[in-house]
């Protein structure tokens, strides 16, 4: 089989080593199709090669998380997983599809089940003499940490970053992958109010990156960005907008204006801007993300919805109230369309859209939007997730 999926390989290669999140997000749609063609073909030709078909699903499914597809990873992953379950048991390789699949959960927002999965994944790992030896079950374990504090335990996420952090270091893993997990504390921290703690892990990791990568590393890049936006959280606001504009600059020169990342950059300073009272300057900003994703991601993908949301944000903290009322409700419905039941996108969206209507005197549409909020969110979530409070309290408010 082995042989046979180097053959393969052949055929699947043109796709799915260019597929990275940074080089396929322009060509999102050609890639899906791609993959889509791929999964046709493995019924009809690996029928009777369980493990091969679960290697080749494997793949697909780390590239369908790649160009933004959790829900299509699902499939394939849940099926690799499921195969090499039955033919190897507890195994590096049926560990590896236990840790994608619970990936995708994360990315679809169903984090307790991306919680037990990534548990499961550990209780492998130490069956097998992995856990706190190899970079996939130090994955496993940031991964529950990071899906723990998201179903909101984030003692129990704190304390399994801690110790994946630790793993890490001593077990000589990729000093990038100590990074990620760095960051990903660092963001919990920032959760919690600590955003002393939280700043000064961001810094680390940007100046550890910088002289592992250099400065201009896309990688270093990102982790710049993040500290800008670590800072607007912590409404350091002129620290954030020096740290923001550099990278802006930086991006614009080394990836391009129109770059997913670049916007990303502009973005953050824009909210900055706008924190500090400089409307017109965020509001040109705001506008030109929300323009430039439209055209090279279209309407209905998830970052351009975000830059809508930003730019909603922008235009009602400057009481520009119809204008505001007027692009929430063109996108209702796209994120309600295209966005995952607990989507952190979807969620906000409908969130912005309750208050707007209540504000208006519109209950029984702000009911409505909440209930709708509700039934999806009760599809995919238990009562121990937030979200399922805070719109059982806006229907409250609603009905009130």
């Amino acid at each position: 089989q082995r042989e046979s999926l180097a053959d393969l390989n052949g055929y699947l290669s043109g796709i799915l080593t260019s597929v990275t999140p940074a080089s396929t997000r322009s060509q999102e749609v050609t890639v899906r199709e791609m993959l889509s063609d791929a999964v046709a073909r493995i019924d009809e030709e690996l029928g009777d090669r369980p493990l091969l078909a679960a290697t080749v699903r494997h793949r697909i499914g780390e590239s369908y998380l790649a160009v933004g597809a959790p829900s299509e990873a699902e499939s394939v992953l849940a099926k690799a997983h499921a195969a090499r379950e039955a033919a190897l048991g507890d195994h590096p390789e049926t560990l590896a599809s236990l840790v994608r699949l619970s990936d995708a959960w994360m990315e679809l927002g169903r984090f307790p089940e991306a919680r037990e999965g990534f548990a499961r994944a550990l209780e492998m790992a130490d069956r097998i003499g992995e856990r706190g030896r190899s970079a996939l079950a130090i994955e496993a374990m940031g991964g529950l940490g990071v899906a723990s504090a998201r179903s909101g335990d984030l003692a129990t996420g704190e304390s399994m970053l801690i110790e994946a952090i630790d793993d890490a270091r001593a077990s000589g893993v990729s000093a990038e992958q100590r990074l990620t997990l760095m960051n990903m504390l660092g963001n919990l921290r920032a959760r919690t109010g600590a955003f002393d703690d939280a700043i000064a892990m961001m810094r680390d990791v940007a100046s550890e990156r910088a002289e592992m990568l250099g400065a201009d590393h896309p990688s270093t890049l990102i982790s710049v960005n993040n500290l800008g936006s670590t800072l607007i959280d912590a409404r350091r606001y002129a620290e954030a907008e020096t740290v923001l504009r550099r990278n802006l600059e930086d991006r614009v020169r080394v990836l391009g204006r129109e770059h997913p990342e670049t916007l990303s950059s502009m973005n953050n300073l824009a909210i900055a801007l706008s924190r500090l009272g400089r409307n017109d300057e965020a509001g040109e900003l705001t506008r030109a993300v929300l323009e430039r994703r439209t055209e090279t991601l279209g309407a209905e993908h998830p970052d351009t919805i975000t830059a809508a949301m930003n730019l909603y944000t922008h235009l009602d903290r400057t009481d520009r109230d119809s204008e505001a009322d007027a692009l929430l409700g063109t996108y209702v419905p796209i994120a309600e369309r295209t966005l995952e039941p607990a989507n952190p996108i979807r969620l906000f969206v409908l969130s912005k859209f309750v208050l707007s209507s209540l504000r208006n005197g519109a209950n029984n549409e702000a009911a409505d939007a909440a209930r709708r909020a509700l039934v999806a969110l009760e599809s995919v979530a238990d009562d121990s997730f937030w979200e399922v409070a805070r719109f059982r309290a806006l229907l409250g408010a609603a009905l009130s």
